[in-house]
């Protein structure tokens, strides 16, 4: 899932560290770089519930995992957004990882918290014989 923003942020990209490993500053610059000239933190593209973003209420979709990290900066955003599906109905599994930030899988490969994210995809991908063999 892509980064999720508006123009109100969140107490999660408020408290953001400048030490973290993806800052509020790094993501402005990279949200300048994906998004076309003039697009607002609104836009829905980056917003699936802003002013201008239309309903997913009647959107189809399959099961959903989204996961978060205690330490993100998206965390909020994250956990809104799956309860937010979840209220419309959508089939959504929340996963947050206590303690980690942003990219703990690939920043930090030893924390042992990148095997538990391969066992949480695993599960999720074979639950209900979906997955395969």
């Amino acid at each position: 899932m892509p980064g999720l923003f508006s123009a109100e942020p969140t107490q999660s990209e408020l408290d953001t560290p400048d030490t973290a490993w993806l800052t509020r500053e790094m993501f402005d610059r990279f949200f300048r770089l994906g998004m076309p000239a003039g697009a607002s933190r609104d836009n829905p593209l980056v917003n699936p519930f802003g002013p201008g973003s239309p309903s997913l209420e009647p959107t189809c979709v399959g099961r959903m995992l989204v996961v978060a990290a205690e330490r993100d900066l998206f965390r909020d955003r994250n956990v809104e957004y799956a309860e937010r599906m979840k209220a419309m109905g959508k089939d959504v599994e929340l996963v947050v990882f206590a303690g980690q930030e942003h990219g703990f899988f690939g920043a930090d490969p030893a924390s042992g918290a990148d095997g538990e994210l391969v066992r949480v995809i695993s599960r999720f991908v074979e639950r209900d014989g979906d997955g395969p063999a």
